[in-house]
């Protein structure tokens, strides 16, 4: 484990050199997905919590489960990257290590957890963002 938990004193992003594989996972916790089926998604009323210096190479499904048990979230949540305006669940170890094919400009990955269920008890694989009063704002746009 090579990533810090960012306390919430701290306002100033880390500065990574672009080769060095480092990057930050903005972790939106304790919010859930609104609207109704796979194409009017959105995730609200969360948290964010940024754990810096998280490299490609030593992600997992486990250091994200380590990282929301930090949150008090349950193993059993599920994680969800922002990709454009989609979000897809991380199922795997591999969704995990391509999780730094997703950083933005500031080197931010956007990371949702959830733990409640659908009804169906499915979520689909992937569901598109759109904006709500109460949904988190892009942290580079603040």
């Amino acid at each position: 484990m090579t990533w810090v938990k960012r306390g919430k004193e701290v306002q100033a992003l880390p500065v990574y050199d672009v080769s060095s594989g480092h990057f930050t996972i903005g972790l939106y916790h304790v919010g859930s997905f609104g609207g109704k089926g796979a194409r009017k998604r959105y995730y609200v009323n969360g948290d964010i919590c940024h754990f810096d210096y998280c490299h490609e190479d030593e992600m997992s499904l486990i250091e994200l489960r380590v990282m929301g048990k930090e949150l008090g979230l349950h193993a059993s949540s599920e994680y969800f990257v922002r990709v454009g305006q989609n979000y897809s669940q991380i199922h795997s170890d591999v969704d995990a290590m391509n999780l730094y094919k997703h950083v933005d400009g500031n080197r931010i990955v956007h990371v949702y957890a959830t733990e409640d269920k659908q009804a169906s008890g499915d979520k689909p694989a992937s569901v598109v963002l759109r904006r709500s009063p109460r949904i988190h704002q892009d942290p580079n746009q603040l």
